[in-house]
């Protein structure tokens, strides 16, 4: 996750992050409590009345990240959910969602067409000229807080050169960050996998390929079935290795 401030004065929103979709979206602030984006406590709110379906609409306001001084946009368009929405569509029975929305950090190349209005925050970023180089770079902390850099890497995060790989769209016509697997491994043992396995580079792992490969993966993780989903336990002991 990470802590957004959205209008006029500055709305924190707790947004998950997502490289597989292109824009920002947030649930509309409860009447009694919780979180979520408030319009009518923004100044610079802007209601775009364009209405998405019964459920959601976009907006446009003040975006900004790492608070006073950090990245941000005046004017940027995003979509504002009706509140239990996200509890629906990204919780799992046993994870329930707790975040206020979801930031996307997809390029416009990813996409064949972007929903209209949708605009990608990363382009945005690099467009307005706010980036040194059009690119972002997530670390996952190893027992230690995570990070993530705009517009460039942290060199004390990685050794050696970068190794480019061309993304595929092998399982679902839905856009994501998915590279072909050559190879994955529980500790040492490696796991036989079909050619056309694949891997989607988000904030958590997914492996996609047949169902029989990946159930071999999931009974070596003990992993539950969960809306057509395996889902193991971060606190599993072993060691997992992608070869891209």
């Amino acid at each position: 996750f990470l802590e957004v401030d959205v209008g006029t004065p500055p709305q924190k929103l707790r947004l998950a992050l997502a490289t597989t979709i292109e824009g920002m979206s947030t649930e509309l602030k409860g009447e009694v409590a919780g979180h979520g984006y408030d319009p009518v406590a923004s100044s610079t709110s802007l209601d775009m009345h364009q209405n998405l379906n019964n459920e959601s609409s976009w907006f446009q306001d003040k975006v900004s990240i790492g608070g006073k001084g950090g990245l941000g946009l005046d004017n940027f368009t995003f979509l504002v959910t009706q509140k239990g929405h996200y509890e629906k569509t990204l919780g799992l029975p046993s994870i329930p969602f707790q975040g206020d929305g979801m930031l996307g950090f997809a390029f416009e190349a990813l996409k064949p067409s972007l929903d209209a209005g949708m605009p990608t925050l990363i382009q945005g970023l690099a467009d307005s000229g706010k980036l040194k180089e059009p690119i972002f770079a997530i670390y996952f902390g190893d027992d230690s807080p995570g990070e993530m850099v705009f517009g460039g890497v942290n060199p004390q995060h990685y050794v050696g050169s970068f190794n480019y790989v061309d993304t595929i769209h092998p399982y679902t016509s839905f856009p994501t960050w998915s590279m072909p697997l050559s190879q994955f491994k529980v500790d040492d043992e490696v796991v036989a996998l079909s050619v056309d396995a694949s891997c989607v580079v988000e904030v958590h792992s997914v492996v996609y390929g047949p169902e029989a490969g990946i159930g071999a993966i999931a009974s070596k993780l003990n992993a539950t079935r969960e809306d057509d989903l395996w889902v193991a336990p971060c606190s599993s002991s072993v060691s997992l290795t992608f070869t891209i």
